[in-house]
């Protein structure tokens, strides 16, 4: 009946002629793909963005200031220009004030209301000003070939000018970094400016750089310049003492570089190639994670929560989402002897649990270590045998093992080659879960509560509480909480920020059995039977409340939440990746079917590692992020009526991609949601 329904909806769509066939990454727009959000074509050459709120300010050089609305990403709307003169270089945004510098100096205007900006007042300089920063009430100018002068904005209807000086180079950029301001000069290197009196500025120090100093970035005690011509790349300097900063190291980009915005261990880096997310292992060694290409490369940019705004000479502002863990790569393997339980990962080795089946007599099982330093190709590099066991937590280079049993067991990885059982701890009866907090395990038993034991001493583990509530299906602790699910349904909720004695504080019954729980933030996510992924507000842990859901397939079997996304492990469905971005309605981006039960998942540097049960462990890349095309439901590439039939076949099958609307359901509505999204195209 499902067929002869379809069937007939074809019929409709073909009479109708909605079907062209097209490139599943678009037409006419520039370098559209998966990632893409949104795209406004400005008028001149682009060279400087920044964001305020929900309007974007592009510094368009000849073709002025445009404010543009981007509160719908996907939709951004021209609100204004301002064309004080022959070219804006740069602006800057504080509050209801934007700084615009360029050709004739400074003008700041009232933005309070985008779509009327106000001069308020203006200051002219002997020289194009390339790049402005604000400190308080002074502003800093970035003048040519002349040098920094600051001026102050007390009253800014009638900018003063407080102090100058004079630098040799081209002074391309600057950042105020208190008592000092650090300035690009071109082929003159990267120069510290001592600003503790403004009136008196004065050239403190040079460092010379491969090629041309740009642009500059400065985060903690790192500074990050911008250096082009000689294929230097971006020069790293520790500035712990910030008037003598150290050469640190450096990193290639692949193009030449125009700009660098760095926050925490993530930079973003807008080169003659577009745009690249890198990862700083430490404030001085970088690795790149993911690039996305622009027609005429990242002139400026400016990120907020993993969303990139990035200025092309040619076609404008291209808002770029660089958080989705979408098209998954084919997964690496490595077979075990039994089933596989769990995994964790800790500098590229895998330590997975293996046992036998609960189906099968016996009590054989052990921890195998498996380097994943090319995740397409593990290799096996140790084990110990153990005794049944179900789940594997670290605690610095000890891995806790149990499950099962009565038992727990710390087993010293120091050396993988020869991992070594350091003790065994006795419980009452079996261990259901257990989760870890610093040195801290909280232990939930399949009957007789939870205990907590202090692992500060891997070989000597000692109680610290206890409490003894019903039998444990699934429990997890985030700094003061614990969450405790029982078989009886109900998850309660504990203050343990005295772990000698745990108090109840709240309850939640759930309408299934509870199988595995996660926390991110003040939303908790938690697996249940027959009822896929559940999410509750837990703010106030007395008073949890259910705030979303989202349907699975299969039963959960372990969650993991990592930047706004959760990694389920799912049964015999196999792997799902949602947005739990708006933990209110989660969203599918992307599943991945395993052929054997995934019941353990592990997420590190850009890998998902699964125990895969029969599979043993499956390594699958997540580094690529990219936005699914919904709508080019066979994944060609490109979109065309063999899409629709693929789309048939997962309705007839209730697969993933049958969801074309997000409600993490099949249903004829998604007929409807997919001809909407195949004449939007990708």
């Amino acid at each position: 009946m499902r067929l002869d329904l379809l069937c007939n909806l074809l019929l409709t769509v073909l009479a109708l002629g909605l079907f062209v066939s097209h490139s599943a990454q678009g037409q006419d727009r520039p370098c559209i793909s998966k990632e893409l959000i949104g795209h406004f074509d400005t008028e001149g050459t682009a060279r400087q963005v920044c964001v305020k709120g929900n309007v974007a300010l592009v510094a368009d050089n000849t073709a002025g200031l445009h404010i543009i609305d981007i509160s719908v990403a996907s939709q951004p709307v021209h609100l204004a220009t301002f064309s004080p003169g022959p070219a804006i270089n740069d602006v800057v945004a504080i509050d209801n004030s934007a700084y615009v510098v360029g050709v004739g100096g400074l003008y700041v205007l009232d933005i309070s209301n985008p779509s009327t900006p106000v001069v308020v007042g203006t200051y002219e300089t002997s020289s194009v000003v390339n790049e402005v920063d604000v400190d308080g009430s002074l502003v800093y100018l970035a003048i040519g070939y002349s040098g920094l002068e600051i001026v102050s904005i007390e009253h800014p209807s009638t900018p003063a000018h407080v102090g100058y000086v004079e630098l040799i180079g081209d002074v391309n950029a600057v950042i105020v970094a208190h008592p000092v301001a650090y300035v690009s000069a071109g082929l003159h290197g990267f120069q510290v400016i001592d600003v503790s009196n403004p009136a008196l500025p004065a050239l403190v120090t040079t460092t010379d750089t491969p090629g041309s100093a740009k642009r500059i970035e400065v985060f903690g005690n790192t500074a990050y310049v911008v250096d082009t011509y000689a294929s230097s790349g971006i020069q790293i300097f520790d500035i712990t003492d910030p008037f003598n900063p150290v050469g640190a190291g450096s990193f290639q980009t692949g193009g030449s570089p125009y700009e660098i915005r760095v926050d925490g261990t993530t930079g973003y880096v807008g080169d003659s190639r577009g745009v690249q997310l890198v990862e700083f292992d430490t404030p001085f060694s970088t690795k790149l994670i993911h690039r996305y290409s622009t027609p005429r490369g990242a002139f400026g940019l400016v990120a907020h929560n993993n969303v990139v705004y990035a200025v092309d000479s040619q076609y404008g502002l291209l808002i770029i989402d660089f958080s989705s863990p979408g098209n998954i790569d084919q997964p690496g393997a490595f077979d075990t002897t039994w089933d596989a339980r769990d995994v964790v990962v800790q500098n590229q080795i895998a330590f997975l649990v293996d046992s036998i089946s609960p189906n099968n007599p016996g009590t054989s099982g052990k921890l195998v270590a498996i380097d994943l330093s090319e995740p397409d190709n593990p290799v096996y590099v140790s084990e110990i045998d153990l005794i049944l066991s179900n789940k594997v937590v670290m605690i610095a280079d000890h891995a806790v093992v149990g499950g099962r049993t009565k038992r727990l067991y710390a087993i010293d990885v120091t050396k993988q080659n020869s991992m070594e059982l350091v003790s065994i701890y006795e419980l009452p009866s079996s261990v259901s879960d257990f989760d870890v907090v610093g040195n801290v395990v909280f232990c939930g038993l399949s009957s007789g509560g939870f205990y907590i034991l202090d692992y500060t001493n891997p070989l000597d583990p000692a109680e610290l509480g206890s409490y003894p509530y019903g039998n444990v299906e699934a429990l997890y602790a985030n700094q003061d909480t614990l969450m405790v699910a029982h078989n009886t349904n109900v998850i309660k909720f504990y203050d343990v920020a005295n772990l000698t004695s745990p108090i109840e504080v709240g309850e939640f019954v759930a309408t299934g059995r509870p199988t595995c729980i996660n926390i991110s933030g003040t939303s908790a996510y938690v697996g249940v039977v027959d009822h896929g992924v559940i999410v509750l507000d837990i703010s106030t842990p007395s008073l949890p409340a259910q705030i979303g859901q989202y349907q699975l397939p299969d039963t959960p079997k372990d969650i993991v939440i990592l930047n706004d996304y959760a990694y389920i492990a799912a049964d015999d469905a196999g792997l799902y990746v949602l947005d739990v971005s708006t933990p209110e309605s989660p969203q599918l981006i992307d599943s991945f079917p395993v052929l054997s039960p995934v019941v353990g998942v592990c997420v590190s540097e850009g890998i998902t590692s699964l125990a895969a049960s029969s599979k043993g462990l499956m390594t699958i890349s997540v580094a690529a992020c990219s936005y699914l095309c919904l709508p080019d439901t066979n994944r060609d590439g490109v979109l065309s009526p063999a899409d629709f039939s693929a789309w048939v076949a997962a309705f007839n099958a209730s697969a993933p991609e049958c969801d074309q609307n997000g409600d993490g359901s099949c249903s004829p509505a998604d007929f409807s949601a997919w001809v909407a999204n195949y004449n939007a195209g990708c």
